[in-house]
């Protein structure tokens, strides 16, 4: 029986390298699914040349951690800072308890509303920028929420600790204590079971950090998956801009190397992975 793999790249939109850079792993590598930040500086064009793309699944990267509202001000003041920027993830979470949640949902159907407005259709599926929005339960249940709405899949809730450690799973988490991980996923997971929202079976983000970028460790990650299963990935180009508001730069140009090498597509060929993207659950409901 084949493997069914979405291999999504977060962050389209974040910069004119990163889109690029996503655009040429879907082209010329395995990369079947990205997901736009519509309130980034390349939200625009990127969307309008992944649309030129009819194989490649463009979701929302949904954000309430980085740059400013898509909504009035107004509208989501708990979320965002005297200069009207969102907070960090960090912040976010430290003053989770002073946040309005559904400013949270507000700010979520204005970035979806963007997207259509755009393209003139829906995205193909929903996530979230930084692991708080999907983790953090009062957050999430605003995303199944927004899915419901538009009849969406999101990404599946849970992952393996194992596959980090500590130091890396702290970054990951950006804010979240480690401690809290599991009871917050279990929580999670029995929230999107009582929903009508439809997701895959797993979801997989060991392909990211400096050190998880190889080919050897890629290629690990799509021999284990099994059910139909989202891999999470940052391929892109490297810019100034980005340099000035992303940490994680180099490891995009690294993530594209690997996501475009022969090995890895000579893999996905000889081992019968069918690589798909979010539209196969849409039509075919899928709900585990």
């Amino acid at each position: 029986m084949d493997k069914k793999i979405i291999i999504n790249a977060d962050d389209f939109g974040l910069s004119y390298g990163v889109s690029d850079g996503i655009l040429k792993a879907h082209q010329e590598g395995i990369v079947t699914s990205t997901s736009l930040m519509t309130n980034q500086i390349d939200s625009v064009r990127a969307l309008i040349e992944g649309l030129k793309y009819p194989n490649l699944g463009i979701g929302v990267h949904l954000v309430i951690t980085k740059g400013s509202p898509i909504s009035n001000q107004n509208d989501v003041c708990s979320l965002v800072d005297s200069t009207g920027e969102f907070y960090n993830q960090n912040e976010l979470y430290k003053r989770r308890g002073k946040i309005e949640i559904n400013e949270i949902y507000i700010e979520y159907c204005n970035q979806i509303e963007r997207f259509f407005r755009i393209s003139g259709r829906l995205p193909n599926h929903l996530n979230t920028h930084h692991f708080i929005g999907n983790i953090y339960p009062p957050f999430f249940k605003i995303l199944l929420k927004v899915a419901e709405k538009y009849n969406l899949p999101i990404r599946f809730p849970k992952f393996e600790e194992r596959l980090f450690d500590i130091n890396e799973l702290t970054y990951l988490l950006g804010g979240i204590p480690v401690e809290k991980l599991r009871k917050y996923q279990e929580e999670n997971y029995n929230l999107l079971k009582n929903s009508k929202v439809i997701y895959p079976d797993n979801f997989i983000p060991g392909f990211f950090g400096i050190n998880k970028i190889t080919k050897e460790n890629l290629l690990s990650i799509l021999d284990s998956s099994d059910q139909l299963t989202e891999i999470m990935v940052h391929p892109g180009f490297i810019d100034k801009y980005l340099t000035k508001i992303s940490t994680y730069t180099d490891e995009r140009k690294k993530e594209l190397n690997v996501l475009i090498s022969r090995e890895i597509k000579e893999y996905v060929k000889s081992n019968r992975v069918n690589l798909i993207n979010q539209e196969f659950l849409i039509h075919n409901s899928i709900q585990i």
